[in-house]
């Protein structure tokens, strides 16, 4: 169940307020299920839809194996020639059976090409599942991302209530003017804007993470994580997981494959067709015999240039392919590794340093004016600064957790 909570202008201290805010968050968790960032994996993965693209590759792939494992048909014939009715003396009855038999090799060359392909569908099957598990993990982070702007939103909301009540207390004892309650009110109107725009951004994250595992856990569950990314492995480490990466694995039982199928379709050596008998004559003096027959085609004009040079090109391009994938894994991972790490680091000393003096200093200005000690502006200044710093820690650590995301997917086990 998920409830939505509205406060209008408050009029009662901040601390009732949080209060009876942490109750109603309280008793909505007990009713939603609150959904992990794996377990969130764990109900796009399972979804049936799902599974049945990411495995429909490598069951068309194991397919192809079995025609290729198969031999081919042998093909029986049958001729009759002659008739009695038709002022012969008899009929010839011919019975055939023949097979095509591969000398040249080309058939297990075909059957271990099927084979890679296989291996290369089954790693490409990891590699789906690690882009959707990146997909769903990137829609879950931008859902904390935008529940925490509506947080933050409601926050500044709270803050300039309580100095609205604030200056409302000064004008009673005649210390304020009309015009800094007019100011700070100006100021709250920009407020259903701000929560609008956030509450806006978190229900299309919400829908867009929906999609991925479901309308229903979507709605209806409360999610919990941290925005915030753990450090990344050394880079060391990471570029010994790329070389077995899933990605470039298949890529490398494609080049395999293709390359088997170049070197089948050079060898020179055509099928032939060998086929055994018995011919009977249905007449006077009838006799039977035994037949044998073979038949091959000559290479005179196709000699299967064509395919040798199409299957060598196939097999340039997927090592081409395997070698530049390579490489640029191998840039991609230290490019995010070195991004992740800076924005976490930035985003650990901007919480430390700006935000908490940015919220420090929204404090000392809220006692101040109270106190009469500044004026409406420097205070307004003081929590518009506190609000956008918290903003930027926000998006510090959203940029952050998308690096390591990213890095994830291209390095296993990136995240331990």
């Amino acid at each position: 169940m998920k409830v939505r909570i509205r406060i209008s202008a408050p009029k009662k201290p901040t601390v009732d307020r949080f209060f009876a805010l942490a109750f109603l968050l309280t008793a909505s968790a007990a009713e939603a299920q609150i959904l992990t960032a794996e377990e969130t994996v764990r109900l796009a993965l399972g979804r049936p839809e799902n599974a049945t693209l990411l495995t429909s590759a490598v069951t068309a792939a194991r397919g192809d194996l079995v025609d290729a494992r198969a031999r081919r048909n042998p093909v029986f014939s049958y001729e009759r020639e002659g008739g009695d009715g038709f002022g012969g003396d008899g009929t010839e009855n011919f019975y055939r059976l023949e097979q095509t038999v591969d000398l040249s090799g080309r058939r297990s060359l075909a059957r271990r090409a099927a084979g890679a392909r296989v291996a290369a569908a089954e790693h490409g099957l990891i590699d789906a599942r690690a882009m959707l598990r990146a997909e769903v993990l990137t829609r879950f982070y931008d859902v904390l991302a935008a529940e925490a702007e509506q947080a933050v939103a409601l926050a500044y909301a709270g803050h300039l209530a309580d100095l609205e009540g604030a200056i409302a207390a000064r004008e009673r004892r005649g210390d304020a003017s009309q015009y800094d309650l007019g100011r700070v009110r100006q100021e709250t109107v920009r407020v259903p804007a701000l929560r609008a725009r956030a509450e806006a951004e978190a229900f299309a994250a919400r829908q867009a993470l929906a999609t991925l595992i479901g309308r229903e856990p979507a709605d209806e569950a409360s999610f919990d994580g941290d925005l915030l990314p753990p450090p990344a492995p050394p880079a060391s480490a990471l570029m010994a997981r790329a070389e077995n990466a899933p990605r470039l694995n298949a890529l490398a039982a494609e080049a395999q494959a293709s390359r088997y199928e170049m070197e089948a379709a050079s060898r020179p050596m055509p099928d032939i067709t060998l086929g055994a008998g018995i011919r009977t004559f249905d007449g006077p003096g009838g006799t039977a015999g035994v037949l044998f027959s073979a038949s091959v085609p000559l290479p005179l004009f196709d000699r299967n240039q064509g395919g040798r040079m199409r299957e060598a090109a196939e097999a340039r391009r997927a090592s081409a392919r395997h070698a530049l994938a390579r490489e640029r894994i191998a840039g991609d991972i230290l490019v995010l590794a070195n991004r992740s790490d800076a924005l976490r680091e930035a985003a650990l000393a901007y919480d430390a340093d700006a935000r908490s003096s940015a919220a420090e200093l929204a404090r000392i200005a809220r006692i101040s004016y109270g106190a009469g000690e500044i004026g409406v502006m420097e205070a307004i200044d003081a929590l518009r600064a506190a609000y956008e710093a918290e903003r930027d820690l926000i998006k510090l650590q959203r940029d952050a957790r998308a690096a390591f995301v990213a890095l994830e997917e291209l390095s296993p086990d990136a995240r331990e």
